[in-house]
């Protein structure tokens, strides 16, 4: 598995962690984890439901910005 780090300097930042799935353009209604052993290839959405605890890890490591603001609309949008 290649490691975000790892990931060519030419794919955004965002996309070397989660990739937008849905809509054309900026109508992102979903992403992928692209990323880790446990959840990579999983949506957002399930994680939330499955490991919220998983992103609220997220949150407070040292992940770049784009990934947290992903992350925290992934919370806000599906934790009721």
């Amino acid at each position: 598995m290649v490691k975000p780090s790892e990931r060519p300097e030419w794919i955004p930042v965002l996309h070397r962690y989660f990739q937008p799935v849905g809509g054309p353009g900026d109508n992102v209604t979903e992403y992928e984890c692209v990323f880790g052993n446990t959840h990579d290839g999983k949506l957002l959405s399930e994680i939330v439901s499955d490991d919220p605890d998983w992103l609220e890890w997220i949150l407070v490591e040292d992940f770049p910005d784009e990934v947290k603001t992903v992350v925290e609309a992934a919370i806000e949008k599906w934790v009721h």
